[in-house]
């Protein structure tokens, strides 16, 4: 018995090795956030509890130690819940701009870089929630294509969300998936890997945070300028823009009209192209490695083709947002009013662990 147990320990702990080797690891990859940092201060504001929650979103997702959450003050990561003290947290005083007293985008864009001690990174707006299917489809994306971009629409809330256990975290993902979703050219996150976004992110303008124009210019620059597959995740990965947009446009936004112009004298019109609209690929809903062909769009491979030839107009492009905005519409229509079939879906996937 005592050698057949000798004997037993070698071949036990091979196995284990071999199990260990054949098992893939983690899709590790870093958030970035920017918020104002006085977020904390004050819980019952509604804006503040919007920002908490897509912190614990972040948190949940990435792992308190990737997520990066920089702040107007240092003195505010002093103060921070103790539920995000190991998350990293810098403040934003050498990105500043000296005309409108705010960072600009290519500072903080090249800090997240610079901190992220992962080759996988995420850019998320600070007041987006993200789920379980996120980390998931993350690592989806990186099998599908090593040179990947992933992004995805936003669904529009209607006040902040609380969450407090694994089920509300599932059944707030469900329900908003039948919340409307916002057109292709409102960009809140991105994901990707350090080498893929260098030669857009070491060069991109500096652009003042909080205003339009820069997110399609850094999308319109990753077509252009990278072979990036762009992977739309919208209805993989679903993310929850928690509060009503307010009642001022982006255009009366404070820096605005500076980001339009520098938009167009770096891009010209290039950033009317920077739209989620011109994905290589759509992942569906529950997608899986096995169960998707990643077969690129043969239509917008061609039209980004002709965006890199120089053959697409500005009113050509126009007149694709108007299409693209009519099917959004129709689309959202029907969320309204879901369907006995999808309702029925969602309340199966709910119950199912």
């Amino acid at each position: 018995k005592k050698l057949r147990l000798i004997f037993a320990f070698p071949v036990l702990f091979l196995v284990v090795l071999l199990y260990g080797l054949n098992q893939k690891p983690p899709t590790n990859f870093t958030i970035g956030t920017i918020i104002r940092g006085n977020e904390w201060s004050d819980e019952t504001s509604p804006s503040n509890r919007a920002v908490l929650a897509s912190l614990k979103s972040f948190i949940r997702s990435a792992g308190s130690k990737r997520v990066i959450i920089f702040v107007d003050e240092q003195e505010s990561c002093a103060n921070r819940p103790l539920y995000l003290k190991r998350c990293t947290c810098v403040n934003l005083k050498v990105c500043v701009d000296p005309v409108y007293d705010v960072p600009t985008m290519d500072c903080l864009l090249r800090l997240l870089f610079s901190l992220s001690k992962t080759q996988i990174v995420s850019f998320i707006n600070g007041d987006i929630m993200i789920f379980d299917s996120f980390a998931r489809i993350v690592a989806l994306a990186a099998e599908l294509d090593d040179n990947f971009l992933m992004v995805g629409r936003r669904h529009t809330g209607t006040g902040p969300v609380e969450v407090d256990d694994d089920l509300d975290w599932k059944k707030t993902e469900l329900i908003s998936e039948t919340l409307p979703l916002e057109h292709g050219y409102a960009i809140d996150y991105f994901v990707v890997r350090k080498r893929t976004a260098m030669e857009v992110v070491s060069s991109f303008p500096p652009f003042i945070v909080g205003a339009w124009r820069w997110d399609n210019v850094f999308l319109s620059s990753m077509y252009r300028n990278t072979n990036a597959t762009v992977i739309d995740a919208t209805f993989a990965a679903p993310v929850l823009h928690q509060l009503p947009h307010a009642q001022n446009d982006h255009a009366s936004r404070r820096g605005a009209k500076y980001n339009d112009q520098l938009a167009k004298r770096y891009s010209g019109a290039d950033y009317y192209f920077g739209t989620i609209d011109f994905a290589d690929i759509i992942l569906e809903r529950r997608v899986t490695v096995d169960s998707f062909d990643a077969v690129k769009d043969p239509w917008n491979e061609m039209a980004r083709d002709m965006f890199r030839s120089n053959l697409l107009t500005i009113d050509f492009l126009r007149q694709l947002k108007k299409y693209s905005d009519k099917k959004l519409e129709q689309f959202n229509e029907g969320q309204v009013d879901i369907s006995i079939d999808r309702h029925l879906t969602l309340l199966k996937d709910f119950r199912n662990p």
